[in-house]
């Protein structure tokens, strides 16, 4: 994925959401924006990713929207990513995953 997108992205359901981007790297998925005002960075080693999938359910919504979802092992809850511009980049963003 050659350019970044815009998401908000959530860890776990009691987390506050986060707003900013998201870039897919040859080995993790970085995350940078804002959560509450605060600058936020976050890296996810695609090695750590057990499970993904498309959240359809109430619970693995942000804002009404449809997130990725993924089970990672060093985490205690799953972290849901949405996309801003909609279902078609996050659909993108999971085949580029192999989910």
């Amino acid at each position: 994925m050659a350019a970044s997108l815009a998401v908000v992205w959530q860890d776990g359901e009691l987390e506050p959401r986060a707003v900013g981007r998201l870039e897919l790297l040859p080995d993790r998925l970085h995350l940078e924006g804002a959560r509450r005002g605060q600058a936020i960075s976050e890296d996810v080693p695609l090695a750590e990713i057990k499970r993904t999938h498309v959240g359809r359910a109430d619970r693995e919504r942000i804002g009404g929207r449809q997130t990725l979802v993924l089970e990672c092992l060093d985490r205690h809850g799953a972290l849901l990513i949405s996309s801003i511009f909609g279902i078609g980049t996050l659909v993108e963003l999971v085949e580029r995953l192999g989910a």
